[in-house]
Order: structure tokens, then C-alpha cells, then sequence
């Protein structure tokens, strides 16, 4: 079993060549719904820049203790997503540096062939390693990108005045609609909206709308559990803890993901489009030891201008709660840290990929007889690396 190539190694080049010469030219017209410097009255200042590194892996428990080689698929593909161009981030594509192993044995960067699926209109891409006649016991991949972050600022007067288009852009429709974990359909999430609004939500405007909704959602939840990170006995990452905005809603508690899920699912539902953003984020722990492990945290769409971040675990307990709308809130577009976060993707794993607990951020996709493995177990390796001050938008 091997990577696959289909190609020689010099077409596989020029593919890899042609897209990056795409984003180049995508980028150069980007507008602010697809990411890119938005537009008054939100600015990005502070840029810094960081060296990323996310290893997947996937380690099989087998049936029989005889069985050398339970992964068996005919096609495989390993599929990590990346954002290219975001709002408050930009990955610089030749940086990218893809290395793998099967069965334990490390390939070096170079070695492994892999193409980049995008970039797709939301700024957003895949990159992607396929295996061939998949026989192995484990298989994985290491992926090292250099990114840069910036802070957010946004005008809150001017941002209050900002009205309801008559319609949405093509671009950030899509984020109006459910996602999984994000049921904005759901009659428990549509009828909070209702109750809260009584019918008038368009008489204020949609940032003023945003803050206010957000802010009754933080209100229902009772308790925050774990860390959003779903770890192994020896403290890998397996996943993201989730279980989703309707339930969270239901229950009134959840964990840091659940309450993101339910601040974008409400903001789906009034009508502002809306989104989750997952990233990589040095963090300290109970113990007060620093841990490099995804972060979740929500934009959604200031018509005209751009998106806006928002991170509802910050906000909780920072005193919103009698807090004018006009006022600026810690968390709500003034996102302490926010350079320092790494934006990985706007889903909690690829489309079409199902892992049957929590969601690695990545995805695998198979095809053949996998009925030899007992259990598939993913896990995730982060670490981040700062490379100093970044370069200013012109």
C-alpha cells in the first residue's frame, strides 16, 4: 500500500502550481463576504504570524490479535481543511509542507503527493492524501502551513447603524442554513427566536439584533463543561465535545462548542448569517499548565462591511448582562487574543465524513471492506509556533 500518485510527480506539480496560481487570482478581487480586509466600520490591526503543525492519525483496534493489516480499503483519502483567506486570518499557500505515515513509518514531506481542493468561495480549501490499495494498521499525515492573524476592531456607533440589506450576498447565503450540530430549524431554536424578538426584529438593526440574541443565549445556559477538546487516557485529541444546539438548548448546559452551536444556530434562525470558526489556540488549563487545542468561537455577517467575530464562552461572566447595547462587550467583536488564534475551518469536519463520536476537525474517506476493524480511533496533534509581527493590510 502507498500514497497514490496517478501522475508523474512533474503534472502533479504544475496541479499544485495552477492552484495556487487560482487563489492568487482569487484573492487579488476577494470581497469582504468571502474574507479578505473588511470594511468600515470593522478594521484588522496587530497582524502576527504563526507556523502551524496538525498531525491526524488513525489507529485501528482489530478483531483478531492475527490480524496484521485490519484498514482495508481500496481508496482512502485523508482530508484536512484549511482557510485561506478569512476575515481575521490569511495562510500563505506556499508554505504549505504535507508529510505521512502508514503503518508507523514516516514519509517526509516531499515524498507524499497531495493536491489542494480550492480555495471555494467562502475562502475556505482541502488538503488532500489519497492512499492506494489501502492494507495498514495505522495511517496519518503532518501538516506544517504559516498563517497570519489579526485583531479585530469594529466601530460599535457606526456598526449600530448599519441596516438590513434587502438581500444577502450570494456568497454568505449559504450560512443561513442548518449545519450539523447547528440545527437553526429546530422548533426549540426557531421559537426562542420568536419569544425573544416579539415579532420585531427588524425594527432594530442586525448588529444591534446579533448582540442581543447572543446575549439571551449565553443567559439560558446554567453550566459550561470540559474544555471543548475530547482527549484519550494519555491526553490526545480525539475530537471536539459536542452534542449540538438543539440539545444544549434543551438541557440549558453543554460544553464551550454546544454554547457556539447555539449562539450561530439562534443568529441562523433571526436571519443573520452565521458561522462557526474552529481554530488552533494556546490555552492554560485548571492546572495552569498551557496546552495547544482547538478553540471554537462564531462570526456572523455585518451587511457591506464584513464578518464579525464573536466568542460566547468569553462573554460569559464578563457582566453583559445589564450591560446597553451601545455599550462595547468583552467577546463580541472585541475578541481579546483573537491574533492568536489559528482558523482552521467553519465546520466541525468535512462534508461527507463520519466519525461516530466527536468530530476530529478532519476528515477520512474510505472505500472497501473495513469489517475486519473492531474500532477506528482518530487523533490530533496540535502545535502552534510564533514567527513574530506580520505585514500589515495596504
Amino acid at each position: 500500500m502507498s500514497f497514490r500518485l496517478d501522475t508523474s510527480a512533474g503534472i502533479a506539480s504544475v496541479a499544485l502550481s495552477m492552484s495556487l496560481s487560482l487563489f492568487a487570482a482569487t484573492t487579488a478581487v476577494a470581497q469582504p463576504e468571502v474574507g479578505g480586509p473588511p470594511v468600515h466600520p470593522i478594521s484588522r490591526v496587530d497582524p502576527r504570524v504563526y507556523e502551524t503543525t496538525l498531525t491526524a492519525d488513525i489507529f485501528t483496534e482489530k478483531r483478531e490479535l492475527t490480524e496484521r493489516d485490519p484498514l482495508l480499503a481500496d481508496q482512502s483519502e485523508l482530508v484536512v481543511p484549511i482557510i485561506m483567506q478569512g476575515a481575521f486570518s490569511r495562510t500563505y499557500p506556499d508554505s504549505i509542507v504535507v508529510a505521512g505515515q502508514i503503518n508507523g513509518q514516516f514519509h517526509e514531506a516531499g515524498t507524499v503527493p497531495w493536491t489542494l481542493r480550492g480555495p471555494h468561495p467562502d475562502g475556505t480549501a482541502e488538503i488532500v492524501i489519497e492512499f492506494a490499495d489501502l492494507r495498514a494498521r495505522t495511517l496519518g499525515v503532518r501538516v506544517t502551513w504559516r498563517e497570519q492573524s489579526w485583531l479585530a476592531v469594529v466601530d460599535e456607533a457606526a456598526a449600530m447603524q448599519v441596516t438590513w440589506p434587502v438581500e444577502w450576498p450570494e456568497t454568505v447565503r449559504p450560512f443561513l442554513a442548518p449545519q450539523p450540530w447547528i440545527q437553526s430549524k429546530a422548533e426549540i431554536i426557531t421559537n426562542f427566536v420568536q419569544r425573544t424578538t416579539q415579532g420585531n426584529l427588524r425594527r432594530v438593526t442586525p448588529y444591534s439584533a446579533a448582540k442581543e440574541l447572543t446575549r439571551q443565549t449565553i443567559a439560558l445556559f446554567t453550566s459550561i463543561s470540559g474544555t471543548g477538546n475530547e482527549r484519550r487516557n494519555l491526553g490526545q485529541i480525539t475530537g471536539l465535545q459536542l452534542t449540538g444546539a438543539e440539545e444544549a438548548m434543551e438541557l440549558g448546559r453543554g460544553s464551550p462548542n454546544d454554547l457556539v452551536c447555539c449562539c450561530v444556530a439562534v443568529l441562523k434562525a433571526a436571519g443573520i448569517p452565521a458561522r462557526p470558526v474552529v481554530g488552533v489556540a494556546k490555552e492554560f488549563t485548571k492546572e495552569m499548565k498551557q496546552v495547544t487545542q482547538w478553540r471554537v468561537w462564531g462570526e456572523f455577517y455585518l451587511p457591506g462591511s464584513g464578518w464579525i467575530p464573536f466568542d460566547p464562552n468569553m462573554m460569559r461572566g464578563s457582566g453583559i448582562d445589564n450591560r446597553s447595547l451601545d455599550a462595547a462587550w468583552r467577546g463580541f467583536a472585541n475578541v481579546k487574543e483573537l491574533d492568536e488564534r489559528i482558523p482552521v475551518a467553519y465546520r466541525f469536519q468535512p462534508k461527507g465524513s463520519h466519525w461516530d463520536e466527536w468530530p476530529p476537525v478532519w476528515g477520512w474517506f474510505y472505500g472497501g471492506n473495513l469489517q475486519r476493524v473492531l474500532r477506528i480511533y482518530p487523533q490530533t496533534s496540535l502545535m502552534r509556533i510564533s514567527r513574530g509581527k506580520g505585514e500589515p493590510d495596504p
